[in-house]
């Protein structure tokens, strides 16, 4: 069965993921950990997203509700 991770446009997403909200949160001049902690999710779960990787060595693949929190917080840091 192919999954999500698979796919070359997936893996392409994912890629520019990272970098774009590297760029992002320092505009905002947020630390990853600022950032986390504004989002609820971890320090870590930032890192990886920036550096499109998962714990187990794949690449990153972060939730939607992931995705939406850290988007509603580096709004938020803005304002």
């Amino acid at each position: 069965m192919t999954t999500p991770e698979d796919l070359p446009e997936f893996r392409g997403l994912v890629a520019k993921l990272g970098p774009e909200l590297r760029r992002r949160r320092h505009e905002a001049r947020l630390s990853q950990a600022d950032l986390a902690k504004a989002a609820g999710i971890s320090r870590n779960q930032i890192q990886n997203i920036e550096q499109n990787r998962n714990n187990a060595g794949g690449v990153a693949n972060p939730t939607l509700a992931s995705l939406v929190e850290i988007g509603r917080a580096s709004c938020r840091e803005r304002v």
